[in-house]
């Protein structure tokens, strides 16, 4: 983790993670929760993790227009954490709400699992004087938690490409993942992921994945081509089953 002056953040300033810092991060929040947090078909308990590690229960509120959650970091280390009243409602009787809901939950899990180091919290004076009294509001728009997209470090807006890696490492863990990955090509009688691919059922074994960690298929096809299951790009999977 690398700390650095940057004028157009949120903070005042920006950090810089290695892409195994993402998956060693959110592992280590998820794994301090319990292991009682993930369950098959509902996935990781994303409310039980930001309660048991950050004491953290999200308020159901009325949000602007496009806004699905938002997390206020506070001078002395406190945080409050707020998602849209409209998004939790919907979730009532959508699997597609209830899995954005749960998105969103982990996006902000990941801001504050992230980026909370940049107010030292608990550990005395804040990393820059310029932080002593700022009052920090990250508001995190429905378009913007999906994917992480972006040239990172480069992206603008570091910070939500940051929340969005933590959000597909804390929500499809790696270990977990290729434990289920067998075990869901297994059941399929199939022995990899390519022979699904050669045999055109790559939409069935992201489905089945899908429904085991209750996350969107747009989610669980990136995390798989981020972990080296399929391929970026390469045309190996029809991705029109998603729109």
């Amino acid at each position: 983790m690398r700390i650095y002056k940057d004028a157009t953040s949120p903070w005042g300033m920006g950090v810089f993670f290695e892409d195994h810092e993402f998956e060693s991060m959110m592992d280590e929040t998820r794994l301090r929760a319990g292991s009682d947090v993930f369950t098959v078909g509902e996935g990781v308990d994303v409310d039980l993790v930001l309660l048991r590690v950050y004491g953290l229960n999200p308020d159901i509120a009325d949000l602007p227009q496009g806004i699905h959650g938002r997390t206020l970091f506070q001078p002395d280390g406190s945080l409050d954490l707020q998602v849209s009243r409209e998004l939790a409602d919907e979730a009532e009787r959508s699997v597609i709400a209830r899995r954005r809901l749960r998105s969103t939950l982990a996006h902000e899990c990941a801001h504050v699992t992230l980026h909370r180091h940049l107010y030292a919290i608990h550990e005395g004076p804040t990393l820059f004087d310029e932080m002593s009294s700022r009052q920090v509001l990250v508001l995190c728009r429905g378009s913007e938690i999906t994917s992480p997209t972006g040239d990172y470090p480069r992206t603008k807006e570091w910070w939500e490409y940051q929340a969005n890696r933590g959000m597909g490492s804390l929500l499809l863990p790696t270990k977990l993942l290729r434990d289920h990955v067998e075990k869901v090509l297994a059941s399929l009688g199939l022995a990899t992921m390519q022979e699904a691919l050669g045999q055109c059922r790559g939409e069935e074994v992201v489905r089945n994945l899908a429904g085991v960690f209750d996350v969107s298929l747009g989610m669980m096809v990136y995390r798989l081509q981020e972990r080296g299951w399929l391929e970026k790009n390469s045309g190996q999977l029809d991705l029109g089953f998603m729109s």
